[in-house]
């Protein structure tokens, strides 16, 4: 008897007040929606006049209203239990939503929110109610501070253009404050700062996969499975070659070149830290190596010229910070290529085709792009510029493309003043990045810094021949090196190596 009684008590007390009324109350409400769904369902079919299949919506079958209440309510206690146990892992999940987001734009185009800003949304608004009810403390930095106020000039920026278009772009300029605020609030352990590393490399290779299937699709069935990209730019997507058209490949971005800084950014990552960890067992080696080769095979199939450049220079810097005398190799190496070149005499021929490139091929037309927007910075709007969607009116392309170099892009859209904020959160980054390197100790430190610093370094170079002035990348890396040197500054890195 008394085991009952005490199986009884563990039994109420597991129950909380709080489900006993809610099963009481969703009850009582179905038996009333019972009893009342024939009346309503005559109300409704005489004041909404809604058809499926030519039969009122509100008529298909016996007690409707009720079935879709009780839907609800399950769909609603499925959503509770999963929330349940997402809750621990809630802003890891909206993490790589962020990430997986910003690589499915392409999917979302009909829509003027994509994944990646609701996520980042949720993520700001956790970040206000906890610091409301938990009194958890957000943290503002110097990055945050410049980064507002280079905003604050581009909400002025607008002036000088269509008001309407800052309705347009509102979601985009809060985004921008809301990428710093949120990474570095969030990423404030070495733990945290490796989980996103890796959410940015497996997403990458995911799409690296993703666009070997996309050209095997467009050689065999001449059909190009990708996302919706606008008619004006499809045809840029395409390469000419000796063995045809090919495309070239963007994943579910909405061009080839967000998809190019992604592979370089994680082919540095793995790089470093490959030539950093000397103790990795043989299947880690060939698994970074394999995962590399992917990548790289998929930035050979966006044919973007720039992206290999950016891509081998901060290869080499890699090389060369990790073994220093290797610069020897180097230099001996570029007088080898000198003296052949001058015993073959081809100096007049790398000159003429130069020459014939600069003057007759692409290059031609983005330097006349460039003299168009530095012309158009000086003589219209030099102080605060023209707005962000309207650098393309400053240039004579027909095409209607802006300059392509982010720092004549940016002069054109936020002035001299927006400029040199854009100038110091890229620069005062750039250094943070070398300084982390330079003070980096243990093994982690090191692959981490090199990895973060020569992906960032690549992306700058990237960025001199495109216009992606507002490329949430550029945000990214930011907010990444402004998480590590607060990470750093609390000496709380793990000398355990956990990224694989």
């Amino acid at each position: 008897m008394a085991d009952i009684r005490e199986y009884k008590t563990l039994f109420f007390n597991r129950i909380r007040f709080e489900n006993i009324f809610f099963i009481i109350f969703a009850g009582g409400l179905i038996g009333v929606l019972t009893a009342f769904n024939p009346l309503l369902e005559n109300i409704f079919h005489r004041s909404v006049r809604l058809t499926l299949f030519d039969h009122n919506v509100f008529t298909i079958i016996p007690y409707e209203l009720t079935i879709l209440f009780c839907f609800f309510i399950s769909f609603l206690l499925f959503l509770i239990v999963i929330f349940k146990h997402i809750k621990a892992w809630l802003n890891e999940i909206l993490l790589i939503l962020f990430i997986l987001g910003i690589h499915i734009t392409s999917l979302t185009r009909f829509v003027k929110i994509d994944l990646s800003e609701m996520a980042l949304l949720a993520l700001g608004a956790l970040l206000i109610i906890r610091s409301m009810v938990q009194k958890e403390k957000i943290i503002i930095s110097l990055l945050d501070i410049l980064n507002i106020l280079f905003i604050i000039i581009m909400l002025l920026s607008f002036t000088n253009t269509k008001m309407s278009t800052l309705l347009f772009y509102s979601l985009t300029l809060v985004k921008f404050v809301l990428i710093l605020l949120v990474i570095h609030n969030y990423i404030n352990s070495m733990d945290k700062m490796l989980f996103f590393i890796k959410i940015i490399v497996t997403l990458t290779v995911l799409s690296a996969l993703l666009g070997y299937f996309q050209e095997v699709v467009f050689l065999k069935y001449h059909f190009t499975f990708t996302g919706m990209i606008e008619r004006k730019t499809l045809w840029m997507i395409l390469e000419y070659t000796s063995y045809g058209p090919m495309l070239r490949v963007p994943g579910f971005f909405e061009t080839y070149k967000p998809y190019s800084f992604y592979m370089n950014t994680s082919i540095l990552i793995l790089f470093n830290y490959y030539i950093y960890n000397n103790d990795l067992t043989i299947k880690k080696k060939i698994l970074l190596i394999v995962l590399i080769c992917i990548m790289l095979g998929a930035l050979m199939l966006t044919f973007s010229k720039d992206a290999f450049l950016a891509l081998f220079i901060a290869i080499s810097l890699s090389i060369l910070v990790r073994w220093r005398y290797t610069f020897i190799y180097m230099v001996l190496f570029v007088l080898f290529l000198l003296t052949i070149i001058t015993i073959t005499q081809k100096w007049d021929n790398l000159y003429s085709e130069f020459y014939d490139t600069i003057h007759f091929g692409e290059p031609r037309i983005r330097l006349q792009l460039a003299r168009d927007g530095i012309h158009g910075f000086f003589n219209r709007h030099p102080l605060i510029g023209i707005g962000l969607d309207s650098t393309h009116l400053y240039t004579r392309n027909y095409n209607g493309w802006a300059a392509h170099n982010v720092f004549i892009e940016a002069a054109n859209a936020v002035g001299v003043v927006g400029l040199s904020i854009f100038m110091l959160l890229l620069f005062y980054s750039l250094f943070q990045f070398i300084k982390a390197c330079i003070t980096a100790e243990s093994k982690t430190e090191k692959w981490i810094s090199m990895g973060l610093f020569t992906a960032f370094l690549s992306y700058l170079i990237a960025i001199q021949f495109h216009p992606f002035f507002y490329e949430k990348l550029t945000w990214i890396f930011m907010a990444l090196i402004n998480s590590y040197m607060m990470i750093k500054s609390k000496s709380t890195i793990p000398q355990k190596d956990i990224i694989m």
